[in-house]
């Protein structure tokens, strides 16, 4: 509380400006002099800290070169030799390109007055060597590491550059992205795992502390045509819930899925279970797998974790991959995530994983839409052909779903090549593609919005949506 004729310097602007912001007490007729804290912030809008070891190990084969992913894959290379060729051919480049370019960086330096990074010495090793050590790392331990050196690039970079260095309170934050992998591949559609947990007992279901993991593998016993692979039953529910098991229990397990297929479900037309049986074996991943893997619970509880302690540096988006949650009752409980309600900003979505962003194979999604329009929820989504997409992306061209219809066969028609490119990520014109769902945003949504909880007929909490064509079989 000031006189407003007394010139107050603004503690907090490095720049000495005069206090210009009072406010008068209209009950006492004082005037209180108010501090506008004004910081400089820049927002890195789009990274991720998740760890390599959040990715199945068959997507790691797929991640490689065309020659090398063909031969990790054929060879069913674990992650410690992807890992351990990794560094070695890192040591290679270095050795080879280094005594190259190190000269160049030393004479380039001398003619460069931007600011240098002082922890780099004229010798710098490959990055590949850096990204392996990098990704072998728990996510907590990339997001601690992220936030010490975002600090060295505050201090020794950015505060130093003319654009910044008067800057009032200059800070750094981070919009962290979370990637649920666990069901990037073809059966995701049928709320099927990559990675299937297996527990030890009962307990160790509610401490995240799977025991073992299995993975469903297609042609490990059985090769039938087409119309064999898979049937559909139709005279029963299913059970949405996640199947746990015990070693023991696998075993008996294993023996049914070798004779009936591996059990899994979709939602039908009318909103309702369905369970089909998928001809593959359920394998036994490597015991090394069950202690790398770093599964989605845990990812959040160490993004979670990073974001409570640093706060206002990582600003956290929750992953949305509609197949976990399109066979559960309670699926857009994830909105209680996101916003006022919870710790997340809003969704990242990342189709290129297997699935489209206007699916009709997940009625889920027109809902999931519809509340995030209604609660201005927003969403980030991965819409270029690069990145992590499926492993399997080449099968979905001749893959077959029991709610596809006209428009999934008039896909085809497209190059096989171009196919999940084109339908699962792209946001240029095509079915079910992201332009697709603008429109329907575009059009008449708002009358969709007002009425999507009251008068769309639902069942287990889903609304009801009618698809044209008939149910086929898979594979």
């Amino acid at each position: 509380m000031t006189d407003a004729s007394h010139k107050r310097i603004e503690e907090n602007d490095p720049k000495g400006k005069v206090l210009q912001h009072v406010k008068p007490d209209m009950m006492c007729g004082e005037i209180h002099t108010i501090s506008m804290y004004q910081p400089t912030v820049i927002v890195d809008s789009h990274m991720h800290i998740q760890s390599g070891r959040c990715a199945p190990l068959q997507f790691v084969r797929d991640q490689g070169p065309g020659p090398v992913a063909m031969l990790q894959t054929a060879t069913s290379a674990s992650r410690g030799w992807i890992e351990g060729s990794g560094l070695t051919l890192g040591a290679i480049f270095t050795a080879l390109f280094e005594p190259v370019w190190a000269p160049v960086r030393a004479v380039s330096q001398l003619f460069d007055n931007s600011p240098h990074n002082p922890d780099e010495g004229i010798l710098q090793a490959s990055p590949l060597i850096d990204l392996v050590a990098q990704q072998k790392k728990k996510t907590i331990e990339v997001a601690e590491g992220f936030i010490l050196e975002r600090e060295k690039v505050l201090t020794n970079y950015l505060m130093k550059e003319a654009l910044y260095k008067d800057a009032p309170h200059l800070i750094f934050t981070s919009v962290v992205m979370t990637m649920d992998m666990e069901y990037c591949h073809i059966d995701g559609y049928f709320g099927l795992k990559v990675y299937n947990p297996l527990y030890t007992n009962r307990e160790d279901i509610e401490a995240n502390k799977p025991c073992a993991y299995w993975t469903p593998q297609h042609g490990e016993w059985v090769k039938a045509p087409r119309d064999n692979s898979v049937y559909v039953r139709r005279d029963k529910q299913a059970n949405t819930s996640e199947k746990h098991m015990t070693p023991e229990e696998f075993d008996s397990y294993q023996e049914e899925a070798r004779i009936e297929g591996i059990t899994a479900s979709y939602l039908d037309d009318k909103g309702n279970a369905r369970e089909v049986k998928i001809v593959a074996a359920p394998v036994l991943l490597p015991d090394a797998e069950t202690v790398l893997y770093e599964n989605w619970i845990k990812q959040l509880q160490y993004t979670e974790l990073a974001v409570v302690k640093y706060p206002l540096k990582l600003l956290p988006m929750y992953h949305f991959d509609p197949r976990r949650w399109h066979l559960e009752k309670n699926a857009t409980e994830v909105l209680d995530k996101v916003g006022d309600r919870g710790i997340y900003l809003g969704f990242k979505m990342y189709t290129a994983q297997g699935y489209r962003p206007w699916d009709p194979r997940l009625p889920i999604l027109k809902d999931f839409y519809a509340k995030c329009c209604l609660r201005g929820t927003p969403i980030v989504n991965h819409c270029t052909p690069k990145g992590a997409a499926a492993y399997e992306r080449d099968e979905y061209f001749g893959f077959e779903h029991p709610l596809d219809g006209e428009n999934d066969r008039k896909q085809k028609q497209d190059k096989r090549s171009a196919y999940f490119s084109r339908h699962f990520v792209s946001p240029r014109p095509g079915r079910n593609c992201w332009t697709e769902a603008l429109n329907w945003w575009m059009d008449g949504c708002t009358y969709r919005l007002k009425t999507c909880t009251s008068a769309w007929p639902t069942s287990a909490g889903l609304p009801t949506w009618a698809w044209n064509g008939t149910a086929r079989l898979l594979r």
